[in-house]
């Protein structure tokens, strides 16, 4: 196969061969739902080779880390998904930056990590990183800043500050409208619902 041809001519250290590696865990994620530590297993090869080689801003470096973050949600190890996963967002953050929509949605992954985590601590933490980098609201990017605000207002809901909450989720009619308009109608009725929710239950605690 491919990767015994490349470790007969390049090594078992080369970058094509981690490259394979990478490739080979993607298959085997397919062929083995049931067994994910059979892809997980290639992955780690293959981000162990990347690290050793300082690939961190190969393409295949960003698929690995953000596979192995997927595949360890994917099993409950979410502590290990969110270690791959910042890994995943440093990449990105290298080679495309903080604005751009590959790292917004990756933070929006980090974010439904962290919930099933139960972590409101690192809900926080990603939803404040996409908030402070979508400061100018385009059409682009306003889904990822619903989101955050979403992320936020489910954070202090639990919380019980449904003041601050209230406050997080107006924000969402204050968008120009040509940004907003691209909001369907199913979401901004539940926007409104929960704006509702959280101006009872702040009047009820105020």
């Amino acid at each position: 196969i491919h990767i015994d041809i490349i470790a007969n001519k390049e090594g078992k250290e080369s970058l094509n061969y981690a490259i394979d590696l990478s490739r080979l865990g993607n298959i085997a994620s397919q062929l083995h739902p049931n067994n994910l530590q059979i892809a997980i297993d290639y992955h780690l090869k293959a981000y162990n080779l990347f690290d050793k080689l300082k690939a961190y801003d190969h393409i295949f470096y960003l698929v690995t880390t953000g596979q192995l973050s997927n595949l360890y949600a994917n099993i409950g190890q979410y502590d290990l998904a969110l270690q791959y996963q910042d890994k995943h967002l440093m990449c990105i953050k290298k080679v495309e930056g903080t604005s751009s929509i590959s790292y917004l949605n990756a933070c929006n992954v980090a974010i439904n990590i962290a919930d099933a985590a139960g972590s409101n601590v690192l809900i926080d933490k990603y939803s404040k990183e996409i908030l402070q980098n979508t400061s100018e609201l385009t059409s682009e990017n306003f889904a990822n800043y619903q989101f955050a605000i979403s992320a936020k207002h489910t954070v202090l809901w639990r919380q019980e500050k449904y003041q601050e909450a209230f406050r997080r989720f107006t924000q969402l009619q204050q968008a120009p409208s040509t940004i907003a308009g691209a909001i369907d109608k199913t979401t901004m009725a539940d926007a409104q619902m929960r704006i509702g929710d959280c101006y009872f239950q702040a009047r009820q605690y105020s």
